[in-house]
């Protein structure tokens, strides 16, 4: 893991998703301060998860299950997707 990278060598084949610390509280949104507009700060952050999950996630399950992640982390915040 490196990061929030996780990669392994499957005989040759080059394997990575992207990594989720186990010791933090799932379903986090970054913190946010009060200034300017919080919806439009996460509705940036959510594009740019899912951007870092098209770019790490080397199969389409683990890619799928992280998009999943992101959207169950906006809607539990209050956001609708």
């Amino acid at each position: 893991n490196y990061l929030d990278l996780y990669l392994e060598n499957h005989n040759g084949i080059l394997y990575s998703r992207v990594h989720h610390q186990h010791n933090q509280q799932p379903y986090t949104l970054p913190y946010i301060s009060s200034k300017g507009n919080s919806i439009r700060k996460h509705s940036h952050w959510l594009r740019s998860s899912l951007l870092r999950a098209i770019r790490y996630c080397t199969s389409i399950e683990d890619f799928n299950h992280e998009r999943i992640y992101l959207e169950m982390t906006y809607l539990a915040n209050g956001y609708s997707i």
